[in-house]
């Protein structure tokens, strides 16, 4: 694990006390980046996770900023294959969670 995922690690655990409260945190912080770029899709909830960004009206710019909101947020490096226009929402999350606990390849 990278000392960028430990961190984010080590936030998470010092905010949240379990793995599903952990995933409601990611979730809430994806749901509040695509709002930033997206405000009329500020609703978003977790119906919504089988949604793609491109159905959800992100192009390639909303997604390097919705990613760039992210690493900021969570206080790690995100690759450029984890937030694209083909990701549902929760395959996104999961791949947010996962490298919070070092396990995305």
């Amino acid at each position: 694990m990278s000392g960028e995922g430990l961190l984010a690690s080590a936030r998470l655990r010092a905010i949240v006390a379990t793995e599903e409260d952990a995933r409601a945190v990611i979730w809430a912080r994806l749901a509040y980046a695509l709002a930033s770029v997206r405000p009329i899709k500020a609703a978003v909830d977790l119906a919504d996770a089988g949604k793609t960004l491109r159905a959800l009206g992100c192009d390639q710019l909303d997604c390097l900023t919705i990613a760039m909101d992210l690493e900021e947020a969570l206080g790690l490096s995100i690759p450029d294959d984890i937030i694209t226009r083909d990701r549902t929402l929760g395959q996104c999350a999961d791949h947010l969670f996962a490298l919070t606990q070092g396990t995305d390849q």
